[in-house]
């Protein structure tokens, strides 16, 4: 019996090993998801930071963070443009994201109808640390990707996540497309022998020009 239940354990052993990426990424699918329900809904809009921890984790201690989320809102768009404080309601499960996979890279898609950088993004990545001066500091060196904004109007950017996990055995990496019109996400699994390589996105980027008309009525957006 003791063979028996031994060898169950180490069969199961890998599936362990791959349920905290898969639970993770499946997380973060649901923050995304989350964060385009509450712009609609308060009627602001909301802007999804990821930044690496660029500090490599001590010895025996492959599962701590290697990466912040911070969701915020812009509670005030007439009397305060730009200036974004921390969306509590999502606070909780960009948390629980952070501790279960380590975020490598963000890109968010280029549309045509955006063919140069947004201003709106550095507008509000700046905004965003004056509202929370203590914010940059308390997340130690780190390494800048562009934010992911989130629109009343139901739309948001779309981006490509690349994803790893905190379980040195696990060496999956996978690819979170957002497309930010329909509120959809698709994942693959990427080569881990071949560091950097991302999917080509183009189903999913796709032009937010249509669903950005009612972004006009609070604030500067992107154009």
């Amino acid at each position: 019996m003791l063979l028996f239940t031994g060898a169950a354990v180490t069969n199961l052993a890998p599936l362990w090993q791959g349920a905290r990426l898969d639970e993770g990424v499946g997380q973060l699918e649901s923050l995304l998801r989350f964060a385009r329900a509450e712009a609609a809904q308060q009627g602001r809009r909301l802007q999804l930071q990821v930044r690496a921890l660029a500090d490599p984790a001590p010895p025996g201690t492959s599962t701590a963070p290697r990466s912040a989320i911070a969701v915020r809102w812009e509670p005030e768009p007439l009397d305060q443009p730009g200036v974004f404080v921390p969306s509590q309601p999502t606070a909780s499960l960009a948390r629980s994201v952070a501790e279960h996979v380590r975020i490598e890279h963000v890109r968010r898609l280029e549309t045509v109808a955006t063919p140069g950088p947004d201003p709106s993004a550095e507008e509000a990545r700046a905004a965003g640390t004056a509202a929370d001066p203590g914010a940059a500091a308390s997340l130690g060196a780190t390494a800048g990707w562009p934010a992911i904004m989130f629109y009343p109007d139901g739309s948001s950017d779309s981006a490509e996540i690349l994803v790893g996990s905190l379980d040195e055995r696990d060496t999956r990496r996978l690819l979170v497309q957002w497309n930010g019109l329909s509120g959809r996400s698709t994942r693959q699994e990427l080569d881990p022998d071949s560091p950097g390589m991302f999917g080509s996105g183009a189903a999913e980027a796709q032009s937010l020009e249509p669903a950005s008309v009612a972004r006009t009525a609070l604030g500067r957006s992107a154009p």
